[in-house]
């Protein structure tokens, strides 16, 4: 994958999240951002879904872990509109740690 063609993220999985950590870290122009964060908005959507999944089956614990993850990848998105690529990459390599 090129950082200056983007990528949709077609769910949370630990591979899809793995692409979307390398294609950040290795983007660079402003361009490069923009298709991140429309990434990242595709990756909140996945997460999102899955936390209203997890809530209608009154999954407590889950629920909250995927409304944490939830608030990681906002603030990635907010770091990548920055144009920042090293800190949103750790943090989602942080979340993915934690899971």
């Amino acid at each position: 994958m090129h950082p200056a063609h983007l990528h949709p993220v077609e769910d949370c999985s630990e591979d899809s999240i793995q692409a979307l950590i390398s294609l950040i870290e290795r983007s660079h122009a402003p361009e490069h951002f923009l298709y991140r964060e429309a990434e990242l908005d595709d990756l909140w959507r996945q997460v999102q879904t899955r936390l209203a999944a997890a809530r209608a089956g009154q999954s407590a614990a889950e629920a909250r872990l995927l409304d944490q993850q939830l608030q990681v990848v906002w603030d990635a998105h907010n770091l990548v509109a920055d144009m920042n690529g090293r800190e949103p990459a750790a943090r989602l390599r942080r979340m993915l740690a934690s899971r």
